[in-house]
């Protein structure tokens, strides 16, 4: 697997110039506190060799077809995949795609040419139907599609550094105008009367889920975030200022490896 540390592959120039040295100096503190538990975060570019890394590891994750080699291509301009490293092994990954939507995000997804590419095929011909709101009115835009969770069961605390890496990276290395994942509904949101939890904001860093995607047999919540929102997140003084624990109570390990 071929990776470069993630302070080398970073860069600020999509970002407003006086937005560049804060954001640069919160990608320093959040690769800190990675490092401070033994993780080097490193960058690839290759969906083939993450799908390898995903096959290899599909006892404790999925390989969603949006970051399936075998239907996408990836490279520097659009691509990244952020390895959490512990010595020689990747132990815990995420990553993000800048994808155009020639159509509305709906309808791309419905003609299955969003998972699969304007060849591939559908797996046992399952259908998509879409009904979250947002996805038809996403259309003719950059976006950036964030995914590919995973991690060891004893690098949980990892995922939400991880995860803000990600944003960040998408933010200062590419030019989009909405953020957007998709998670189960059970992953999405925690029930807690007595600490309301949102793993789709507190973890995930999306401004907003909502319903519904439907693909085979298996629901999800659309998850979106405009880039003015995810960029004052990220400029905020405590998106840096990580104490690394476990995952919030509920399934934390599902919570990292099963969003698409």
């Amino acid at each position: 697997m071929k990776t470069v540390p993630f302070l080398d592959a970073f860069s600020a120039e999509a970002l407003p110039a006086h937005l560049r040295r804060a954001a640069s100096m919160k990608a320093v503190r959040l690769v800190a506190a990675l490092r401070e538990v033994g993780l080097e975060p490193e960058v690839g570019h290759s969906l083939a060799e993450y799908s390898i890394y995903a096959k290899e590891n599909s006892q404790r994750m999925s390989l969603s077809p949006v970051f399936d080699g075998a239907y996408h291509s990836g490279g520097t301009a659009d691509t990244m995949m952020l390895y959490g490293l512990r010595g020689d092994q990747a132990v815990a990954s995420c990553g993000a795609r800048l994808i155009w939507l020639g159509t509305n995000l709906a309808e791309a997804m419905e003609s299955q040419r969003f998972w699969f590419g304007d060849d591939g095929a559908p797996r046992g011909g399952e259908a998509c139907l879409v009904t979250a709101p947002s996805a038809r009115m996403l259309e003719h835009v950059n976006i950036a599609w964030v995914g590919a969770g995973s991690n060891f069961s004893g690098e949980k605390g990892a995922i939400l550094p991880m995860i803000r890496l990600v944003n960040l990276y998408a933010l200062a290395n590419w030019r989009w105008t909405t953020c957007v994942g998709i998670a189960e509904p059970d992953i999405a949101y925690v029930e807690n009367r007595e600490k309301p939890f949102s793993r789709a904001h507190d973890i995930y860093g999306f401004a907003s889920a909502e319903a519904d995607i439907r693909r085979g047999d298996r629901r999800f919540m659309l998850m979106t975030s405009p880039r003015r929102y995810l960029e004052a997140c990220a400029m905020s003084p405590g998106y840096a200022e990580i104490e690394l624990a476990p995952a919030p109570a509920g399934r934390p390990e599902e919570a990292i490896k099963r969003p698409s």
